[in-house]
């Protein structure tokens, strides 16, 4: 496994207008507000003047490489001293080990104080490389960070940038690095999750498309050489064939598809049963094509693109005491199966799970976009 971890920062988890249900996307959430807006090549990202949220907390590797698109709504309103934290960060059981930041110039030749930033790479308060500032705040950049996160001389880092202008993706460049450096602020190798931080000093920070990535495996365990949109579908019917069941529940069926909603309680709607080898299966939104009304309608998808993965994201619970196992079970066009691993459910409050398949499950071969655009998931009661 290589891809580790993505998220579209907006198009399947409301965009922070609900803590709940950030935490059951996000291993952790603080001081996100309501904000969302206009994405990159997508209908929304997340807002927010401060807080952060983090994702899983995964297997621990030394070398990771993250993507996140970043903008702010306005100047950066820079200060001195720069006591912003926007920014990616790595973190290991809890403790921040290396931070990529975003740091607001001061007014200059006419512009505006945070009008243009420039990006440090920090262990702690240490700050191990610096750019002059490069980049407009209202502008759209994409960053890639590798670090290898280790003690004395084994670490390393670079961060490669992508402005975005006129809606074109420029070509990356590499803007800082370092080897032979200390990357472990704990002072211990590895780490094991990362923070997506939106504390700015002036306007609102918006972050889209964010993926994490190891270096095992023998796919997406590098540096891509280009820049990967994450795209968010979410349920828009059943499967072509009638293999779920609505059971019922405090949802309406079809009138869930956006699933989970706006709310607190478990309205899922889509209930699987108690009967071993039952299956809900469903059809998703086809990306690039309209959905539900106020549905993100995916930014079209090109059928020479190449699909780096699929992450397979779900909201699950006991709806009474005891315990199920279920699995994802994905479904081709020729209906013919894959099964995932399996979850055991042993709680009624509702978590977020999931599961990354990088490559075609019936296969064992690399997705083709039009794959993505036929695929039914849904779950399976294993036991």
């Amino acid at each position: 496994m290589a891809l580790q971890w993505a998220s579209s920062m907006g198009e399947i988890h409301l965009q922070g207008v609900n803590s709940v249900q950030l935490t059951r996307y996000f291993a952790t959430q603080s001081g996100m507000g309501t904000g969302s807006t206009a994405g990159l090549l997508s209908v929304r990202a997340m807002q927010e003047g401060s807080g952060f949220v983090k994702g899983p907390q995964l297997t621990e590797q030394n070398t990771w490489v993250v993507q996140g698109a970043f903008q702010n709504s306005g100047p950066l309103a820079a200060q001195s001293p720069i006591t912003q934290k926007a920014g990616l960060a790595l973190f290991r059981q809890g403790t921040e080990q290396l931070r990529m930041e975003i740091v607001p110039a001061g007014a200059s030749g006419g512009r505006l104080d945070g009008h243009l930033y420039g990006i440090e790479v920090k262990r702690g308060a240490t700050v191990l490389a610096a750019t002059a500032p490069l980049f407009y705040a209202e502008e759209w950049t994409i960053f890639q960070l590798k670090a290898t996160v280790n003690t004395g001389v084994l670490g390393s880092f670079e961060v490669r940038a992508a402005r975005v202008e006129n809606q074109t993706i420029q070509a990356f460049s590499t803007v800082l690095s370092a080897v032979s450096v200390n990357t472990a602020d704990a002072g211990v190798a590895g780490a094991d999750q990362l923070e997506v931080n939106f504390e700015v000093k002036g306007n609102a920070a918006r972050w889209d498309h964010v993926w994490m990535m190891d270096d095992t495996g023998a796919i997406n365990n590098d540096f891509p050489g280009k820049f990967l949109l994450v795209q968010g579908v979410v349920p828009n019917s059943n499967g072509a064939q009638e293999d779920w069941a609505y059971q019922g529940g405090q949802g309406s069926g079809f009138n869930t598809q956006n699933d989970p909603p706006n709310s607190d309680s478990d309205d899922i709607g889509r209930a699987t049963s108690n009967v071993v080898n039952d299956i809900i299966l469903m059809g998703f939104q086809i990306p690039g094509e309209l959905g539900a009304p106020g549905v993100e309608a995916g930014h079209p998808i090109s059928s020479a693109a190449n699909v780096q993965g699929v992450i397979f994201h779900h909201v699950s619970g006991m709806e009474n005491s005891g315990t199920r196992t279920v699995r994802p079970i994905y479904r081709n066009i020729a209906d013919v199966r894959s099964e995932g691993a399996d979850i055991v459910l042993n709680q009624t409050s509702y978590l977020g799970f999931f599961e990354v398949f990088e490559l075609e499950p019936v296969t064992a071969s690399a997705w083709t976009a039009q794959q993505t655009k036929d695929m039914q998931w849904g779950l399976k009661v294993q036991a």
